[in-house]
């Protein structure tokens, strides 16, 4: 029987090494749209298979509008961490079966997903407005305002 496993095993491998030197490719191919660090960003949470969840993020002259696609994820397994110049939003999944294995063979009733959203100017984190509604997690992060230098002859 474990031959027959590792049959199974093997073109799940052989998928995911295609489609990590796929992504390989396309990051330093690519020209990044969005900027370096979220394109990293995009491309090691991408590289999940499917374990992570979308975010948006809108930046405008004051703030910062952030959302976070949860569906079925309620509010109290949701946190919410504001780093030097990013938030990382951490979302606690049941797995339901109490059946996967996780790394090194031993099950894992739970698991945590987390994107890291890194932002190019300062906030204020003090400010920080976050609500959580119909599957939608929406924050918003207040920049901070700079102070203007009068330039002398």
């Amino acid at each position: 029987m474990p031959s027959s496993n590792n049959e199974k095993k093997e073109p799940y491998r052989h998928e995911v090494l295609n489609e990590f030197v796929s992504k390989m490719d396309r990051l330093f191919a690519d020209k990044p749209i969005k900027g370096m660090l979220q394109s990293m960003d995009d491309f090691f949470t991408s590289s999940n298979s499917g374990r992570s969840f979308p975010v948006e993020i809108i930046e405008t002259e004051y703030a910062y509008q952030i959302s976070a696609s949860l569906p079925g994820v309620k509010r109290q397994h949701i946190g919410i961490e504001v780093l030097p110049q990013a938030i990382m939003i951490k979302v606690k999944v049941q797995d339901k079966e109490n059946s996967r294995l996780g790394i090194n063979g031993f099950r894992r009733p739970t698991d945590w997903l987390s994107r890291t959203i890194s932002l190019s100017k300062p906030f204020d984190d003090k400010k920080i407005n976050a609500r959580h509604r119909d599957g939608i997690l929406q924050l918003t992060v207040p920049k901070l305002k700079g102070k203007s230098i009068s330039i002398n002859e």
